[in-house]
């Protein structure tokens, strides 16, 4: 009578959870759900397991497997710097050679220029920190300037969480910008987030393009402090679907926690591969 009641109560449970999805995942749960019945039913499970299986039928239902994708991607090295799957990426563990000076991307310029304008339309000025007309870029040499100051200022521990290490900064890839409130021209800080710029940046800067590089609560996975003020282009289709995950570039990627990969095709888990099929 027990193990009746325990079924009874977890198979109103899944149908619960049918009934609560949208409706283009309504029938796949009912699939699962009538596999999932005929399971308990006939090789009587007890509830331990049960619960298992109302887990892993809560998560195939609403499609959260989808961000956990498994795909194959590709990585490219040209002796100046590291794409995967086409995007130039510079972190911790994928740097740049030290000869390698390209300038701020022109492409990139231009989305900027268009954002800015959009934003001053609002009343909102947009500033790009650094030498003037450099938007953004920094060569090795100055990285490397910029970084020895930090060290000797805070610690090597403090300062690589706020500091790239030279040759692995996208400053250098020409394809990010530090952003300031041209309003009040404040200094890069946390503080920034609160800002009529910083506001504007997160709703709208995958229109053109732009992601907020360094997540609140991504630190782990970015290895930087959290950075409102830092936007890295990646051109408006990758960041808006970046910007609808809240997720970091290497988590769209599926780098996130991986050793250093070489040039080659590699299977992974990120969210880009749902965009893949």
């Amino acid at each position: 009578m027990r193990d009746m009641n325990q079924q009874r109560s977890s198979n109103l449970i899944a149908s619960n959870i049918c009934e609560n999805l949208k409706a283009e995942h309504q029938q796949r749960c009912s699939v699962f759900f009538n596999i999932f019945a005929i399971m308990t039913q006939k090789r009587g499970m007890k509830m331990k397991r049960i619960l298992a299986g109302l887990i892993s039928l809560s998560v195939l239902a609403t499609g959260h497997e989808a961000e956990a994708a498994s795909c194959k991607i590709n990585v490219s090295y040209n002796k100046q710097f590291y794409k995967i799957e086409g995007l130039p990426i510079a972190n911790k563990q994928y740097g740049m050679a030290k000869s390698y000076h390209p300038g701020a991307n022109k492409t990139m310029i231009r989305s900027y220029q268009k954002m800015r304008a959009a934003a001053l339309k609002k009343g909102i000025v947009l500033d790009v920190v650094g030498t003037p007309g450099a938007y953004g870029y920094r060569s090795y040499a100055v990285q490397k300037q910029l970084y020895n100051d930090y060290i000797n200022l805070y610690g090597f521990s403090y300062a690589s969480k706020i500091s790239a290490k030279p040759g692995t900064s996208e400053h250098q890839l020409g394809l990010a910008m530090d952003i300031r409130d041209g309003t009040n021209y404040g200094t890069l800080n946390t503080a920034f987030e609160y800002t009529a710029a910083s506001k504007f940046i997160r709703e709208n800067g995958q229109r053109y393009g732009f992601i907020v590089r360094y997540l609140k609560g991504k630190e782990a996975i970015t290895g930087f402090m959290y950075e409102p003020w830092h936007i890295r282009y990646v051109g408006v289709t990758h960041a808006t679907r970046i910007k609808k995950d809240n997720i970091t570039l290497e988590e769209y990627l599926g780098i996130a926690g991986r050793r250093k990969l070489s040039a080659g095709q590699y299977q992974v888990n990120g969210a880009l591969c749902k965009y893949k099929r």
